[in-house]
């Protein structure tokens, strides 16, 4: 009499078999989303086109019941040069997140030292804002990066679609209405369409996750931590506010995960299997999302 096969191993064979296919449709929309971002940057040479989307291919494989990805538009500067000065406001203690000796900061301005000729082409009005202060001459505003980067977004799309380097009904731009941090498109795979939430980051290699290391760090994450933490990526938090970004370092903890023998990463598929039909009612945004999930299994790794 054979065995039966255990229901979760059923599960987890149908989301390995689709694996192949969701980075296939990845790839494809990349593809006409790398031309767009090629034409801002060729408008607007302060914004960069990252090619390097391992991470995110990975985890849209990873994800069988959500088509939707955070993608990152690096800002082409001198990040170490700027001066990350918190906000003393009501919710700047709230906003930071804390997990046993990690500190994350909260809501920040970014400013620009008053001896940096070298950041010239980020003092336009377009994107700064000047303000009074004894260390910068200003501030890079997340709200203008924003109105700016959605304004080449929309002509580079124009662009595109004139040159014929876009086919009609591959891209749309209809969510581009909403008022948010982050810049969604909506871009077809041939098989269905992806939206591709644009979101601009400054990418720093100083003061990254606050860290203090009281002896031998637990678990496989004792040299792995190090290479996860040791940039520090500020997104939009509001119009004037910035705030550390925890996306990148996750998908490099993910990775890193991905690299090991078990199901570490089998149980965080099914787990999201799992959420889709029976915790969270299908088509509908309330409950949990795979965000949700990946974050607190980064941070039940980082306890291990």
């Amino acid at each position: 009499m054979a065995a039966k096969v255990p229901q979760w191993q059923n599960y987890l064979q149908v989301i390995k078999s689709r694996e192949g296919r969701r980075v296939e449709c990845f790839q494809k929309a990349e593809n006409i989303l790398l031309i767009v971002l090629e034409r801002v940057n060729a408008m607007d040479p302060r914004f960069i086109v990252d090619y390097s989307r391992n991470l995110e291919a990975l985890e849209f494989a990873l994800c069988a019941t959500e088509d939707e990805i955070t993608m990152e538009v690096p800002l082409c500067i001198d990040a170490d040069a700027l001066l990350v000065q918190e906000y003393s406001g009501e919710q700047s203690n709230s906003d930071k997140v804390t997990h046993g000796r990690y500190q994350m900061p909260g809501s920040c301005y970014l400013g620009l030292p008053k001896e940096g000729n070298w950041l010239e082409k980020w003092t336009k009005e377009d994107v700064f804002s000047m303000a009074g202060s004894t260390e910068s001459s200003g501030h890079i505003v997340p709200g203008k990066i924003l109105r700016l980067l959605k304004d080449l977004i929309v002509a580079a799309i124009v662009y595109c679609k004139r040159q014929f380097l876009i086919k009609p009904g591959e891209l749309s731009a209809e969510r581009l209405k909403e008022d948010d941090t982050q810049l969604p498109l909506l871009i077809s795979s041939g098989w269905k369409m992806i939206c591709f939430n644009i979101v601009p980051v400054v990418r720093r290699k100083q003061n990254a996750l606050k860290f203090n290391n009281n002896g031998e760090e637990r678990g496989f994450l004792q040299d792995s931590l190090w290479k996860v933490i040791q940039e520090a990526d500020y997104i939009p938090a509001s119009y004037y506010h910035w705030r550390y970004s925890t996306h990148r370092p996750i998908l490099k903890l993910l990775q890193i995960v991905s690299t090991l023998k078990g199901y570490c990463l089998d149980s965080l598929c099914l787990l999201d299997q799992i959420n889709h039909e029976y915790w969270r009612e299908e088509g509908k945004n309330q409950g949990l999302t795979f965000h949700h999930l990946k974050v607190g299994f980064s941070a039940l790794l980082m306890i291990l």
